[in-house]
């Protein structure tokens, strides 16, 4: 199978910054700590969801594809101040989970809109 890589870097680009931007917004508005922790992991959920929205929530190496790519990019911090291997590893099994809550989203979606 071909992966067209284009999408996938579309597609991390779309996670990370909804992210990105979410945490800006979140920060303003949520004091603890918790509650600031509890939307990002919305707003990766969101941007996986819209990820699996745009390919038709067909293609499941596209997702975990995209998955991959992000839990490289967002866990590089993890890496060189404080974090141990171990740590960096087990960052992949969130970012597979955020996938899996995404493209659940997305799919409830599609078939509401085929209804």
């Amino acid at each position: 199978m071909n992966l067209a890589w284009g999408k996938v870097a579309r597609d991390v680009i779309i996670v990370l910054a909804t992210v990105l931007l979410g945490s800006f917004v979140s920060k303003f508005f949520f004091q603890g700590e918790v509650l600031y922790n509890i939307s990002i992991i919305v707003f990766f959920c969101i941007g996986f969801a819209i990820s699996a929205y745009l390919i038709r929530c067909e293609n499941w190496v596209h997702l975990i594809t995209v998955a991959i790519g992000v839990w490289l990019i967002s866990s590089t911090y993890t890496i060189y101040p404080h974090g141990s291997f171990w740590q960096w590893g087990l960052m992949l099994i969130p970012s597979f989970v955020y996938m899996v809550i995404g493209w659940s989203v997305a799919f409830t979606a599609l078939k509401w809109r085929n209804l």
